[in-house]
């Protein structure tokens, strides 16, 4: 999948769980989840190699209560096809 389909991807999950977030650009990356082949090495184990999933990083500044800004930022990771793997949310 490209960059743009996972956007969408992100997008649609994002406007079911937290509409509030829905104007909000998201920055996406791809990230290698492999491990160092010396880890293996130390733990005497044979090295898999890593997957490849998305992260698509929401994040919107906020006023408080006590009218203090903050920073919220909601995640969501995504596998190579497209399958939303987890969702996260800062406090």
């Amino acid at each position: 999948m490209d960059k743009k389909q996972i956007k969408e991807i992100a997008r649609d999950t994002i406007r079911e769980q937290y509409p509030e977030m829905v104007n909000v650009e998201p920055e996406i990356e791809m990230v290698d989840t492999g491990i160092g082949n010396s880890s293996f090495k130390k733990a005497g184990i044979f090295p898999r190699p890593g997957k490849k999933i998305w992260v698509a990083t929401f994040k919107k500044e906020e006023i408080t209560e006590d009218g203090f800004p903050m920073e919220r930022i909601t995640r969501v990771t995504l596998d190579e096809s497209g399958k939303v793997i987890k969702l996260s949310e800062s406090k």
